[in-house]
């Protein structure tokens, strides 16, 4: 039986959202760094206004998910070597079954990680100005930053060890 539509296949129900977060996240951190001109930035800051805080943990709860997709996805790759992880993900933050995200939806997701930390970071720190602090509110936000944190220094961790292993790579490279 083919589905109708995407909706009626589950197992990329997640994709319109993933790739619409991916390019406003990149939109917004293309603002932020100064690559797209002002006016654009706060036209497009304007109109999120009002569910801010909502794209902040969406833009988390992704980001973390997409970080563990990619640990996973290592793992697979390094099984031989036995240096896998004991990491294993039935659901996620933002799905109830990893069994239902196909292999699209799992590379977008691995491929904008970063892109989904960084905008989920700009949001949180914008809602966190604008939030009181006794709020219950920014308890909630803080609890995601702190989350998203996690990944943030994961992924640097990663990012060192892949230019450390590049480094000796050159330098066995130069030797022979």
């Amino acid at each position: 039986i083919k589905p109708k539509s995407l909706v009626d296949n589950r197992m990329s129900v997640l994709l319109p959202r993933v790739g619409k977060v991916a390019c406003l996240a990149e939109l917004c951190i293309f603002g932020e760094m100064g690559l797209i001109p002002n006016e654009i930035t706060s036209t497009i800051f304007k109109e999120l206004l009002d569910v801010e805080n909502e794209l902040a943990v969406i833009s988390a709860a992704l980001a973390i998910d997409a970080f563990k997709l990619k640990i996973l996805a290592n793992d697979s790759k390094k099984e031989e070597e036995a240096e896998v992880t004991d990491l294993e993900m039935k659901s996620g933050l933002t799905f109830p079954n990893i069994e239902d995200v196909n292999m699209t939806v799992r590379k977008q997701m691995i491929e904008n990680w970063v892109s989904f930390a960084g905008f989920a970071s700009i949001l949180t720190a914008k809602a966190l100005k604008n939030v009181d602090k006794g709020s219950e509110q920014y308890a909630i936000l803080c609890k995601w930053l702190e989350k998203l944190l996690d990944v943030v220094l994961a992924g640097f961790y990663d990012s060192i060890e892949l230019l450390h292993s590049a480094k000796n790579r050159s330098s066995v490279q130069k030797a022979e």
